[in-house]
């Protein structure tokens, strides 16, 4: 964003703005475009992000798992936490050729596979509460949808994992499982995405055992 911009959202003076800006730069908060003159996050908030990733069980436990599992699979390979209603992909290992997925995304749980599959177990009143959360939002989750979803998040809930196809991005399927705390809790998902041609009955087969060994793999290194 430029100095204009950021003025307008705060609704402040641009010369206080400026100033504002300039001790977030210097204390590298943020970075600002020398060609543009335009900011972003800066070094600071970056080396902050990736402590408390590190700090986090779930993502600690999950780096070579992950590894192995986009190896195994030859396709890209990532991880998505729980955040309230939402999910934030933790860490992502992406194939030649396969799937982007960028680390750092927010979606609403119920707008991806991998994030439908922590929705789907989640229990009692979180799991109500959520439902109803998306409900209420009818642009991005009209009636149609939240019906489908009860049947899909029940599908899920009976296999044990999820596999379809991505609601934005068609041609993408995704295979994804539960991560849970020693106590049943799901705190987050393993997940693996490709291009649906790359999928053989084969494929799926190998697939789906590779993401499931991989959640549990997690899941135990968990600590209580």
């Amino acid at each position: 964003l430029g100095v204009t911009e950021i003025s307008k959202k705060l609704g402040l003076a641009k010369s206080t703005v400026s100033r504002m800006l300039t001790t977030l730069v210097d204390e590298s908060i943020l970075a600002r475009d020398d060609d543009s003159g335009r900011y972003r996050l800066g070094p600071l908030l970056l080396e902050l992000g990736l402590v408390v990733s590190e700090l986090n069980p779930v993502v600690s436990n999950s780096e070579s798992v992950l590894q192995s599992l986009r190896d195994a699979t030859e396709e890209s390979a990532y991880l998505l936490l729980r955040d309230g209603c939402d999910s934030v992909c933790a860490a992502s290992y992406e194939s030649k050729g396969g799937a982007h997925v960028r680390t750092g995304v927010r979606l609403p749980l119920a707008d991806s596979v991998c994030g439908m599959t922590i929705l789907a177990f989640l229990e009692g009143d979180e799991f109500d509460n959520a439902l109803r959360y998306y409900a209420a939002n009818h642009c991005a989750f009209p009636p149609q949808y939240m019906e489908n979803l009860g049947l899909t998040l029940a599908e899920i809930q009976n296999n044990g994992h999820a596999f379809h196809e991505e609601r934005k991005s068609s041609g993408l399927i995704t295979v994804a499982c539960p991560i849970f705390t020693p106590r049943g809790a799901v705190v987050a998902a393993v997940a693996v995405t490709s291009p649906a041609q790359r999928f053989t009955q084969s494929t799926q087969s190998h697939i789906l055992h590779a993401v499931s060994k991989a959640a549990q793999q997690i899941s135990r290194k968990l600590p209580s």
